[in-house]
């Protein structure tokens, strides 16, 4: 994490997962950049009961690295969860793939059995003939 520190901006670029179906190409600052953009600044009394008050770089610091770190760490999660939604949008194919060639594979099996005792008939008759 203080690798990041050394940086003004950090992007992040990863597939981000929508669905099972579909995962799309994103990239996220993890610096926080805009993050606090939207936020609305209202005035709190607020009672404050510290025996002793942090200094304020250290409390910056420890937000700072502790709020990259859940950002970073949540795009790697993300990454990872795209990653297998494809490996089972794969695995579904080739399923239905398998389904497909195992339908084929039992149409030949029961050609080729038939074909097996066309010809064991073929023979039988064909003996009888012969000693007749």
């Amino acid at each position: 994490m203080t690798k990041f520190l050394q940086y003004e901006q950090v992007h992040v670029y990863y597939g981000k997962f929508d669905n099972v179906v579909n995962q799309s190409p994103i990239g996220t600052s993890i610096t926080g950049e805009n993050i606090f953009e939207s936020e609305v600044k209202e005035v709190v009394a607020r009672e404050d009961r510290f025996i002793f008050e942090p200094v304020l770089e250290k409390i910056f610091y420890f937000f700072e690295t502790q709020i990259i770190a859940n950002l970073f760490s949540q795009t790697l999660l993300e990454n990872q969860l795209a990653r297998h939604a494809s490996r089972v949008n794969a695995m579904e194919e080739a399923l239905i793939h398998i389904d497909e060639e195992s339908k084929k594979l039992n149409l030949i099996k029961r050609l080729l059995k038939h074909q097996m005792q066309n010809k064991k008939q073929l023979e039988t008759i064909s003996g009888l003939i012969i000693w007749s």
